[in-house]
């Protein structure tokens, strides 16, 4: 990790967000310095080395002739044979506002001005975004969708949350966002392109026989040739990074052969990720590096923005996130979904069921701590187990290794990077159906002591304080990415909730 820098994913809301709550429309006089003021004063010089400008969500976000995009949308008045009328809708309103009234491309000028702030801008395509899947009409939803759906070019039955979701073995789906790539970067001046292929990852019929990678090899190998004409005209490269699912074996069963991308310089930067519902915090990410470093290709580690127990990542679980997967090779951390100032007052106002929304302040300290490995290492982090997310229930063995019945005795990893002698460690789990005292629990076979939960912080699951138990591991030097817990005792006790917390003094 050189640059000691994140990379962070913007969605494509974040026009949004800023004109709803920036108040730069109370005096719209000078929005486009206002804008750039905005990047100056909230991710200038707070670690940030790239930003992915997320332009591609079922409708594009700057202007397109190959999609629908969301100026066009606002004004639509009839969807599939539906009446409808967006007019009064903020998400669409604001950003259209801007762009008609006062001229002003909000990604078009941060894009510009991210190069002078000395961050380096990406743009971003979800390949298979489905939000709100199931309605009749959606203001997302761009008239792709629904030729898409006639023609049969979907996943359909079998496929669950994706059965809406467009078909990459159907050539118009892939001429379609071939276009749309080449579109862009004619009009966008950007470091690098992302294919998030984890916006949804469900992008073949992968429960059928078939050369599934090959179908995406294909489409990768078109968006390069996309990517090099646009090189030759732009007089400079254009990087190309991919998002995954979290391991090598579940991303080329559904079709994504990174290797091959690799091997033939198809993708720069690989990605493994999970998805919105919980950070995962058990990838292999040291298998991924192993695969693919030989071929130039870095891995960054996605950092999802979400805890168990509908909490968002804080300090300290992003400083374990960090040092943990650096431990394994990840070139940089690259976050996903906490990439705005303003989610506390967002969350506030719209009855959202989030617990614990993060500070602005927090969101700061996070962006300027989590891309370099020596500051996650000192102080407190918090390595919570959390589970394989995008779960594909059909493909096996998923990880998810709690809850956990004690049985005849368990034993959970945990991955945390080394650990320096004189390092504080502790392990917390929550069970209903123990104390501390009924389990025996040792770490790297060194028995552990119970002692009295006084860390009321340590309680992310919403659960009652008397069900936390905590255990303090011997003073030792630990090399390695991960921790083996050993635990046996009384085996109907069941936990639901484990971490290592550890305090570099």
């Amino acid at each position: 990790m050189p640059e000691n820098k994140i990379a962070l994913n913007w969605d494509g809301d974040a026009e949004f967000f800023f004109l709803k709550y920036s108040g730069v429309f109370d005096d719209p006089e000078n929005i486009k310095e206002k804008a750039k003021a905005y990047i100056d004063r909230y991710y200038r010089d707070r670690g940030i080395g790239d930003i992915f400008f997320n332009i591609f969500a079922q409708t594009s976000v700057t202007p397109s002739r190959v999609f629908t995009d969301r100026v066009t949308k606002l004004h639509q008045k009839e969807e599939n044979g539906t009446k409808v009328d967006y007019s009064g809708l903020e998400y669409l309103a604001l950003p259209a506002e801007c762009r008609e009234k006062y001229g002003v491309g909000l990604t078009e000028t941060w894009i510009d001005h991210c190069r002078e702030a000395g961050i380096r801008p990406w743009i971003s395509f979800r390949m298979n975004d489905n939000h709100f899947r199931d309605e009749k009409t959606c203001f997302l939803r761009g008239d792709f969708f629904y030729e898409a759906l006639e023609n049969g070019w979907i996943l359909g039955d079998g496929y669950r949350s994706g059965y809406r979701n467009w078909d990459y073995a159907a050539k118009p789906v892939q001429d379609k966002m071939i276009a749309y790539i080449s579109e862009q970067l004619g009009a966008l001046d950007v470091f690098g392109i992302e294919l998030d292929f984890m916006r949804e990852p469900k992008c073949l019929k992968y429960l059928s026989p078939g050369d599934h990678c090959g179908v995406i090899n294909g489409f990768m190998e078109r968006a390069k040739d996309a990517v090099k004409k646009q090189e030759k005209i732009r007089k400079h490269p254009i990087k190309i990074a991919v998002r995954v699912p979290r391991d090598p074996m579940l991303s080329k069963r559904i079709g994504f052969d990174a290797l091959y991308w690799a091997k033939n310089s198809l993708a720069d930067v690989v990605i493994p990720s999970s998805h919105w519902i919980c950070n995962d915090t058990g990838m292999p990410i040291a298998d991924w590096v192993k695969m693919l470093s030989p071929y130039g290709a870095e891995v960054w580690a996605c950092m999802e923005m979400n805890l168990p127990g509908r909490l968002t990542v804080d300090l300290e679980a992003a400083k374990a996130h960090t040092a943990q997967y650096a431990a394994q090779g990840s070139a940089k951390t690259y976050i996903f979904n906490l990439y705005h100032p303003y989610f506390e007052r967002h969350w506030a106002n719209d009855g959202s069921v989030w617990v614990r929304p993060p500070r602005a302040e927090e969101t700061l300290k996070i962006w300027e701590t989590a891309g370099d490995p020596e500051k996650c290492r000192r102080g407190v982090r918090r390595h919570i187990v959390t589970e394989e997310i995008f779960g594909f229930q059909e493909i096996k063995p998923r990880w998810a290794p709690l809850p956990m019945k004690i049985g005849e005795g368990k034993i959970l990893e945990v991955q945390t990077g080394p650990i320096e002698k004189g390092d504080e460690v502790t392990v917390y789990f929550v069970s209903t159906g123990a104390s501390s005292n009924d389990l025996n629990v040792s770490l790297d076979g060194e028995k552990c002591v119970p002692v009295k939960n006084t860390d009321a912080d340590i309680i992310r699951a919403g659960t009652d304080e008397k069900t936390v138990l905590a255990y303090r591991a011997p003073d030792a030097k630990r090399d390695g990415a991960a921790r083996v817990l050993w635990i046996t005792g009384k085996a109907e006790a069941e936990i639901t909730y484990a971490e290592i917390k550890i305090d570099a003094h």
